[in-house]
Order: C-alpha cells, then sequence, then structure tokens
C-alpha cells in the first residue's frame, strides 16, 4: 500500500511538474510576442574639405577650430595645409524595443551605435545604451543618452557632426534621470550622470577617475515649458572632482590627499516652430566643461611647501543661434561664439584645460539641404575663427594680444534613411 501512495504521489508531482512547465512556456511564448522590435537608421557619407589643419577626431570628420600657428624655420606655417578627405563611417544603426508592462509602466528599451570609436579603424562606437520606464506622470530613464545640458529639443540643426561644438555640449554619458511632468506644458527633469568616454582633463589626462574619486555623480536639474508652438528652459549643473589622491613633495615624500574641485553651469534655451520655419538659440555660462567637448577646464591656483594643490574653474560663456525656412528644400544658418572669461583665480601651475590660450572662437555656418522621400543631399560652408593669445596667469588667466585663425570647410553629405 505504501508503495502505490509512493508511485501516486510521484505520478502526480510529474504531472504537476509538467503542467507547470507547459504554462511557463505558454506564459514566456506569450511574454515574447509582446516584445516589438524596429531598426532604423541611415547611411551616410561625407566629402569634406578643410582649408588648414584643425584640432578634431574621427579622421577629421569631427572638427572643433583650427590649430594656431606653427612656424617652421622659414616663417611658414605648418598647420596652413589644406586637406580633403571622404568617409562613411557616421552611418548609423539604431534598435527601439517595446517590453511588457513592468509596474504599471510602459517600458523600452533603446540601442544606437555608429563606427566612429577610432580613427582609421571603423570600429563600432556605442551612442545610445538605456531603458526607460513611463507612467501617467512620471518617466525614468536608466542607462546611457545625451547628457541633459545637449537639449534633445533644442540642438543645432548643421550638417557638422560636431553638432554646434565648441558653442553646444556633447556628450553622452551613464545616467540615471527622472522626468516629471507638472502639466502637459511643464516638466522638471533631475539627472545624475558618470563619465565614460567623455570625461574631464586632469593630471593623468582625459579620465572618469576624477569624478569616480569624487564620490558624487554629476547633478542636473532642469525645467521645460514646451507648446505646439514654443519651447522653453532653464538649467542647472553641478560637478566636483578629486583630481588627485596623492601627491609628491619637493624633497621627494608622497602624501595622500582628497582636495576637490566644484564647478557649476546655468543653461537657458528657447525655439519656435511654425510651418516651415524654426529658430532656436541656447546661452550658457559655465565652468570646467571640458567633458562636453567645450572649451574651458580648470587650473592649480596654489600649491604650498609640501606640494598640496588648490584648484580654480574656468569661466566661458557660450551661445549659439540656428534659423532654418523651408520643406523639401531647406536653407538653414547657425551662428556661434563663445567667450573665454579667465579663471576663478589667479594661476600658479598646471593647467587642465581645452583652448586656454584662446580668448574667442566666431562660427558662421550657412547650408542647404534637398529631400526625396528617403534620400538627403546635404551642402554646408562652415568658417570658424579662433582667437589664439597669451596667457595671463595673474589676472586670472585671461587671454590677451591675440591673433585669428579661421579654418573654412565645405561638406557635401547624401543620407539614405531607413
Amino acid at each position: 500500500m505504501k508503495k502505490y501512495y509512493l508511485r501516486l504521489n510521484v505520478l502526480i508531482m510529474s504531472m504537476l511538474f509538467f503542467a507547470g512547465n507547459i504554462a511557463a512556456q505558454k506564459q514566456e511564448t506569450e511574454n515574447e510576442q509582446k516584445i516589438k522590435t524596429q531598426f532604423s537608421g541611415f547611411i551616410k557619407s561625407d566629402l569634406i574639405y578643410d582649408s588648414r589643419q584643425t584640432f578634431e577626431a574621427v579622421d577629421g570628420l569631427y572638427t572643433v577650430y583650427p590649430k594656431d600657428k606653427l612656424l617652421d624655420d622659414n616663417g611658414n606655417d605648418l598647420n596652413a595645409k589644406d586637406n580633403i578627405n571622404m568617409l562613411s563611417i557616421s552611418s548609423r544603426i539604431s534598435l527601439k524595443i517595446s517590453a511588457p508592462d513592468v509596474l504599471g509602466a510602459k517600458t523600452t528599451g533603446y540601442l544606437e551605435g555608429d563606427f566612429t570609436a577610432r580613427s582609421n579603424s571603423n570600429s563600432i562606437r556605442m551612442r545610445h545604451a538605456y531603458v526607460k520606464l513611463n507612467w501617467k506622470k512620471t518617466e525614468a530613464l536608466f542607462g546611457r543618452t545625451w547628457h541633459p545640458l545637449f537639449v534633445e529639443e533644442v540642438f543645432p540643426s548643421v550638417l557638422a557632426l560636431n553638432t554646434g561644438v565648441p558653442f553646444q555640449a556633447f556628450n553622452r554619458s551613464p545616467q540615471i534621470r527622472i522626468r516629471y511632468n507638472f502639466t502637459k506644458q511643464l516638466d522638471a527633469l533631475f539627472a545624475a550622470i558618470y563619465q565614460n568616454d567623455y570625461c574631464s582633463f586632469g593630471p593623468n589626462g582625459r579620465s572618469a577617475e576624477y569624478i569616480r574619486n569624487a564620490k558624487i555623480p554629476n547633478l542636473h536639474l532642469q525645467l521645460k515649458w514646451k507648446s505646439k508652438l514654443a519651447t522653453f528652459g532653464l538649467a542647472g549643473d553641478y560637478k566636483k572632482l578629486m583630481p588627485r589622491t596623492n601627491i609628491k613633495s619637493p624633497q621627494n615624500k608622497t602624501y595622500e590627499t582628497s582636495t576637490t574641485i566644484a564647478s557649476y553651469a546655468l543653461m537657458a534655451y528657447f525655439k519656435i516652430k511654425k510651418s516651415i520655419f524654426e529658430f532656436k538659440t541656447k546661452t550658457m555660462l559655465g565652468q570646467n566643461l571640458s567633458e562636453h567637448l567645450l572649451t574651458g577646464g580648470y587650473a592649480v591656483s596654489e600649491i604650498d611647501n609640501k606640494g598640496y594643490e588648490k584648484y580654480t574653474p574656468s569661466n566661458n560663456f557660450y551661445f549659439w543661434s540656428n534659423l532654418a525656412v523651408g520643406k523639401q528644400l531647406k536653407g538653414r544658418l547657425f551662428f556661434g561664439f563663445t567667450k573665454n572669461l579667465g579663471f576663478s583665480d589667479n594661476v600658479a601651475g598646471y593647467i587642465y584645460a581645452r583652448g586656454a590660450n584662446i580668448d574667442k572662437i566666431i562660427r558662421l555656418a550657412p547650408s542647404v539641404e534637398y529631400q526625396i522621400k528617403k534620400l538627403r543631399f546635404f551642402l554646408e560652408f562652415e568658417s570658424t575663427s579662433a582667437h589664439y593669445g597669451d596667457i595671463e596667469y595673474r589676472n586670472s588667466g585671461k587671454v590677451n594680444n591675440t591673433h585669428k585663425i579661421t579654418n573654412k570647410r565645405v561638406q557635401f553629405t547624401t543620407f539614405l534613411f531607413f
């Protein structure tokens, strides 16, 4: 009898396990059916001419500003060499994922990449990788995407891959971002941002170690008002870095240090769009924004007799405006201006910054675009002038005795969207 009940129990357990397995497979199949994927992107080819050598990346596709004069023994400017190139590495592919609802929120994911990771290699570069949860009034984002200073609703509509740099922030970083909608028109955004390949300058070069050692993420708060006609926003940004964890004294002794440098940025932006007319503008006053591929950074302001350092942030003003008119045939005009306002204190040591010897940069870039279904032709002329000079270390690092260096870029590009 005991053997009978034992066999019966084994049979029942086996049947329950089998039934449960079938139910689980059915549920898994139903969940898989709810996951939707959508691929998109474009094939892009760029033909580029530059009138002189520039500070650039990605085989010259991404240019920032022209290099200063570099004279040989005969007085010839070695950087006054023009060049031409053609590339297709900024072609892009993206994947949008719609998943089953989680915690009552609409769940989506997004992956995007191109081939601009390294010069001369066509290596794949991850542009975006994030998960987004959307409730009725709240949105939460986890992963890598545009830094909030970029502002996806208001950024320059230009052909150049630099997207308005060095007047417009350009940075994609890992972050936790929360957006709350007070009304259909007004929302607030809070973000905690970390650094990855867009990093701050420091004693060990460009690195994420400085913000990691400070143990505080880059904090950002933004308010945005948006209607069918216009968009307006204000933002504040805070960042703290620890450039060194140890120092070496003049007596060759090593000491632990935890000195940090804090920096801030304030931003305002505006866009109006009606029919075939669109106007966008943004202005920012910021400190130590080198991780955004902007001019600026920080410098050593004090060094004591043991080698301990104090730091001072740069102060820079950034502004751009962008006008576009048309639909199938569209004309655009971009204007950018950035001004070096010096450091908060006098400079007593090394400068960790981009363009510290540049007083101001000005860019004018007209362009024309023609669209036929999924095909686009784009022609842009970009004139960028950098005013180089001498750094006055005892006058907050301001720049004087300037001279103008200009690069003229012509770019022709074709897009095929899919």
